[in-house]
């Protein structure tokens, strides 16, 4: 339980893969948010476009997907 206010710690996370209408602008939020850096993606390609984050790049070659 967290005090009023205050913003749950994330204490892991494991390849979870979303759809977004931006995954480009979800991927900063991301970034600044939880501190994951963006590892792979594109603007556009034959699946649209995609965003590939992690936590940890040299361990997990991502922990977060999104697709639009």
């Amino acid at each position: 339980m967290t005090s009023a206010g205050a913003a749950p710690r994330v204490t892991g996370l494991c390849h979870v893969g979303m759809f977004a209408q931006d995954p480009a602008a979800l991927a900063e939020f991301y970034q600044s948010i939880l501190g994951l850096h963006v590892v792979g993606g594109s603007a556009q390609g034959p699946f649209g476009a995609t965003a590939f984050l992690s936590g940890c790049p040299a361990q997990e070659s991502h922990h977060l997907a999104l697709f639009a």
